[in-house]
């Protein structure tokens, strides 16, 4: 571990947890399950406390990258696995294959773009609603009847 402090067991257990995406408010109850009985917004603050603790986050980044270089899979990897794929279908005699593998390789390449339009109800134009800006009272109304604290 290349953290300057040994985490604790709960604290690798958050690092781990955020590491996997999860917010941090999840990942905090998974490493402290006696916070499952907490308010959210002691856990927001214990967790985001946490997260701030420079081992975690070094140990954060240090997953994380760790995670990154195993993802890594780039267009120049992409386009020699699209080639060698057409190269044994064309030794196959497969031409079919061989075709749709170039074909692959030259959309990945950007060679082949695609047009897309849009249209709406009937082929006509897309209906759009027009919207105004909420004033800071009419906001807040919404925000309790929706059950959040403005």
């Amino acid at each position: 571990m290349a953290t300057e402090r040994k985490l604790t067991p709960k604290q690798e257990a958050f690092a781990q947890a955020l590491a996997t995406g999860v917010s941090q408010a999840q990942a905090y109850r998974k490493a402290f399950p006696t916070s499952k009985k907490w308010t959210d917004q002691t856990v927001w603050n214990r967790a985001s406390e946490l997260a701030g603790h420079g081992g975690v986050s070094g140990r954060l980044a240090e997953l994380q990258s760790k995670a990154a270089a195993h993802a890594v899979f780039t267009l120049s990897d992409h386009l020699k696995r699209l080639q060698q794929l057409s190269r044994a279908a064309q030794r196959a005699k497969e031409f079919t294959a061989a075709v749709k593998a170039e074909e692959n390789r030259g959309r990945a390449a950007g060679f082949y773009l695609s047009k897309v339009e849009l249209t709406g109800k009937g082929g006509g134009p897309i209906e759009s609603k027009q919207t105004r800006d909420l004033s800071d009272e009419e906001l807040a109304a919404e925000l309790v009847r929706h059950g959040i604290k403005p």
